[in-house]
């Protein structure tokens, strides 16, 4: 990869990881704080997931939400916003779960 394609896909991936943290701090902060703890009800996503731990899981979960549970789905959101959104609750579950080991 020359230097000229390594920096785009930088880029497109530092816009991916601030993507998703806009639209966490926009449509999850009600009931999980900025570092995935719970707030107002909401789980901890600091903890093992109990819905999948993997992207697919997590796209799903955002999309469908939790039936039985607080957590609606966001199916109006496009699947790249899920898809950014999911990426950055794995990040703040992989970080917070580093933490503890």
């Amino acid at each position: 990869m020359n230097a000229k394609c390594f920096c785009l896909f930088a880029c497109v991936c530092a816009f991916g990881a601030e993507n998703g943290r806009a639209l966490y701090d926009n449509y999850c902060i009600a009931c999980h704080w900025k570092d995935g703890s719970p707030a107002n009800g909401g789980a901890d996503l600091r903890q093992p997931l109990k819905h999948g731990r993997d992207l697919k899981s997590v796209v799903r979960v955002i999309t469908f939400g939790v039936p039985g549970t607080q957590m609606p789905g966001f199916s109006d959101l496009s699947e790249n916003q899920r898809r950014a959104l999911a990426k950055h609750v794995l990040d703040l579950n992989h970080k917070a779960q580093s933490k503890q080991k």
